[in-house]
């Protein structure tokens, strides 16, 4: 996140009314009201200073804001008719979310020439079936490479930065997520070294599609799961978060796996031996994340930009199968398993070139395979803009605002647990441990407010390390704040959550 320019623009869309000052001073009276928080004169000065962090925590420090659909799916670049009919099939499906190839050697194949003819259509055709879009941008022209054509360092950062930039002002009003090169990390892909795509690709891709344009998420880095021939994709991450945490939205990353969606999932989160010793990641890898959790990057936006079965090598039943217990593993609720943001399978329809594996939900020939059936019914059965009050999740302001939790269970080795809920009025719930009288935290939602915000007070009174995750159904606004160990500041933010 780039807090300063994206929470400043924040604070002056939602405070016009009150200047900054002000508004910090309304935010500590009504958490006093509100919690009747009384403090002597000696501390009340430390308390204040306290709360101050946190409400600057507050604004710059959550994560993005999400669209409530966590479902996506690969698509390319669909195009003419039986692109139409393709997008057609993705929409009845429910699937809200592309992620289209953005192709520079195809876009700008001699330089300064474009040729934009097929993305405007994309573009506009998603857009008519409220499709959000996802670019993932790559493939270096020949003309701009001394390497080889789409895998070759870019010989000019500046060549690179000028197709983001007239890129990312064209279509400002119609893709709102970018991602750079898919699989850096792979030699087939890109051809420099780990550094190189963080010195040219990365960080002036990133300044460049946040320049152009302030509200929209650099989402990357699109690594394969794969650590042979210098993959590493550990090390890739780790590096990449170190060195450009400030200037991602979003971190991506892709995985596989031929023997089910379980293990898949303990890619994404299992408990290894050395995870919390990125020393000995080279003698047993780390899962995705313990990554994130040791470069810091845990609790801000992940999406899963990459995953699924070839058909052809598992069978259409196995297909199904596996797509429908990913999605049960991330998107049921199960304890720690809030913090994938989306899922984009792999893909849309089968490539129906010989020799190419079958990945599709859809046949090359328009029909449906059973795993188009089960991401249908699954979203169908579990849609997007709903809440449903269950033993992980908590409804507030008659069921408008999904709310959920985690902990990091320091009895279990750090494990990520729920914290158990009670939910004490329509806009106030509760959190504890093991003791329901014993409050580790509360979370109140106020829509009785001046500056057309719902303000979110989370005062906390344990020092174990917790995230709250707030969503709205109505908007699709989603926040995760989150609470360090040792921590013991009121959370408190009244611009984020548009209301009414």
């Amino acid at each position: 996140m780039r807090a300063a320019g994206w929470g400043a623009k924040r604070i002056a869309r939602a405070n016009r009314r009150c200047s900054w000052p002000c508004a910090l001073h309304r935010a500590i009276l009504t958490a006093g009201t509100m919690f009747d928080l009384t403090f002597p004169r000696a501390s009340r000065r430390l308390a204040t200073v306290g709360f101050l962090l946190g409400f600057l925590l507050g604004l710059g420090g959550h994560v993005a804001a999400q669209e409530v659909s966590p479902y996506g799916i690969n698509a390319h670049t669909p195009e003419g008719p039986a692109g139409d009919l393709l997008l057609d099939q993705a929409q009845a499906a429910g699937i809200r979310w592309l992620r289209i190839d953005f192709s520079w050697q195809d876009l700008e194949a001699s330089r300064g020439i474009f040729n934009w003819q097929v993305m405007d259509a994309l573009t506009a055709a998603a857009a008519l079936r409220g499709l959000q879009l996802f670019a993932s941008v790559g493939g270096t022209p020949a003309w701009a490479t001394d390497g080889l054509p789409y895998s070759g360092v870019p010989r000019n950062v500046a060549d690179w930065t000028d197709f983001c930039t007239r890129s990312v002002q064209r279509y400002k009003s119609s893709i709102h997520a970018w991602g750079f090169w898919n699989e850096p990390n792979l030699s087939g892909s890109w051809n420099g070294t780990r550094q190189e795509f963080i010195d040219i690709i990365l960080k002036p891709g990133a300044d460049a599609v946040h320049a152009a344009d302030p509200g929209a998420r650099v989402a990357s880095p699109e690594l394969a799961h794969l650590v042979g021939g210098g993959a590493l994709w550990y090390r890739w991450l780790a590096d990449i978060i170190q060195q450009m945490g400030s200037q991602l939205d979003v971190v991506t990353h892709h995985a596989y796996s031929t023997s089910g969606s379980a293990d898949v999932t303990a890619k994404l989160d299992a408990t290894t031996t050395f995870g919390k010793n990125p020393a000995y990641w080279d003698y047993v890898a780390p899962s995705v994340r313990e990554v994130l959790v040791s470069t810091g990057w845990f609790g801000r936006p992940f999406w899963f930009t990459e995953s699924g079965w070839a058909s052809n090598l598992v069978g259409e039943a196995a297909q199904a199968s596996y797509l429908t217990g990913l999605l049960n593993d991330w998107f049921t609720g199960a304890p720690g398993r809030g913090w994938v943001g989306k899922i984009f399978f792999y893909e849309l329809i089968d490539d129906g070139r010989p020799g190419i594996d079958l990945f599709g939900i859809l046949r090359s020939d328009l029909t449906r395979k059973p795993a188009y059936d089960a991401y249908w019914s699954f979203i169908r059965a579990a849609p997007a803009g709903s809440c449903d009050e269950d033993s992980l999740t908590m409804c507030l302001i008659g069921g408008r605002y999904r709310v959920t939790s985690y902990w990091r269970n320091q009895y279990a080795g750090g494990a990520l647990s729920n914290l158990n809920k009670t939910r004490l009025t329509n806009a106030t719930g509760a959190y504890w441990l093991s003791d329901s009288s014993n409050f580790e935290c509360l979370i109140h939602i106020n829509t009785a407010t001046d500056n057309g915000r719902a303000w979110i007070a989370i005062p906390a009174f344990t020092d174990v390390e917790f995230w709250i995750i707030v969503q709205d159904t109505v908007s699709g606004q989603s926040q995760t704040y989150h609470s360090p160990a040792g921590n013991r500041t009121l959370i408190y933010d009244p611009y984020f959550f548009v209301y009414p």
